[in-house]
């Protein structure tokens, strides 16, 4: 069942600014603030680092994929008005060159300056950029049966929990009846 709260590209996307999120912190602190958390901002090649970390954003075409993943979002909204605002809101809420920036910056602080150098000549190269196209073919074919089977485990996880809650001596007080049923959103017919 596809919805707007469990869907992949928004757990993607949750996870992606979680896992970045003290980067992009860094952002708002003091240059001595910034050394003492993230040492490697203070390395000589940082800079040199950084630049090839945003090069490589526009090499992946990371706005593009984004975009993309918001699209897809709004197709599992069946309400056209929902739809719409959904992405009204997201067109002019989320912010893409934020998300770059984390991402660079997480990128130069943990990558050598070889390695980054090894990967822009890579996805720079013909064979890299064709890797890449696949990649994304192959995550496009992946995506409905990866979401698939961690849409089962979430629902089994739900079943469990609410298993668990009813069974409490504290909620059957408060629930004589049972807890009620959790909504969930249809699936859009494709």
């Amino acid at each position: 069942m596809k919805t707007i709260f469990r869907s992949d590209f928004f757990v993607f996307l949750t996870l992606f600014i979680l896992a970045f999120g003290p980067a992009a912190h860094a952002q708002e602190l003091s240059a001595e603030q910034t050394a003492q958390q993230h040492p490697a901002t203070q390395d000589a090649d940082f800079p040199d680092r950084y630049a090839i970390a945003k090069e490589l954003h526009v090499i992946w075409q990371t706005e593009t994929q984004v975009k993309e993943g918001i699209l897809e979002e709004a197709d599992a909204i069946q309400d056209p008005t929902e739809r719409k605002r959904f992405l009204d809101f997201m067109s002019r809420d989320l912010d893409i060159k934020k998300i770059e920036e984390i991402a660079s910056v997480a990128m130069a602080e943990n990558f050598t300056l070889h390695e980054m150098q090894a990967m822009k000549i890579y996805f720079t190269s013909p064979l890299g950029r064709s890797a890449e196209a696949k990649r994304r073919i192959i995550e496009r074919k992946m995506r409905p049966d990866i979401k698939a089977v961690v849409d089962a485990s979430l629902y089994k996880y739900q079943a469990e929990m609410q298993q668990r809650v009813q069974n409490d001596p504290r909620v059957k007080k408060m629930y004589p009846n049972g807890l009620p049923a959790i909504p969930q959103t249809p699936q859009k017919t494709q």
